[in-house]
């Protein structure tokens, strides 16, 4: 198994990053210059068990993710697993916040069932774009924060 991971220290609340995952169907382009579309294809009122549709181009490919929240905690943490034909090979996903001074962690983890044979400038492409995502997050959020 293979897993990637970044975190970036963002200057802002858990509560806020969390407001601004809340809205990602809005937010989505702006997050990344490679994301394309995404919208809520089931929204639950606890957040397990919602459906999640996004279109991103990759490493010069245009792909298409369906995704399940199997755990949600505002404030902490939102895991979620890819529906198939994607779950053959990318078992999991999360989106974790821990709260430090004057501001929070945020980290991206990706976890994939045969990355050993995945080739290598994929693997390159994928961390660098979680890389530009969490980025990208902290000079939004950081942009918008009124309370730092």
């Amino acid at each position: 198994m293979l897993e990637l991971k970044h975190s970036i220290r963002i200057n802002t609340s858990p509560e806020k990053v969390f407001d601004w995952l809340a809205e990602l169907p809005t937010n989505y382009k702006a997050w990344h210059p490679g994301h394309i579309v995404a919208k809520w294809l089931n929204k639950t009122e606890d957040g397990v068990g919602t459906v999640f549709y996004a279109e991103q181009e990759l490493g010069g490919g245009l792909g298409g993710y369906t995704f399940t929240v199997t755990e949600y905690e505002p404030g902490k943490v939102i895991k979620y697993k890819p529906n198939f034909p994607r779950s053959l090979n990318l078992s999991f996903g999360s989106f974790e916040v821990e709260p430090v001074e004057d501001g929070c962690i945020f980290t991206a983890v990706l976890r994939f069932r045969f990355g050993f044979i995945m080739p290598k400038f994929f693997i390159d492409n994928v961390y660098q774009h979680i890389k530009e995502e969490g980025e990208n997050l902290k000079k939004i959020l950081e942009g918008d924060n009124e309370d730092r």
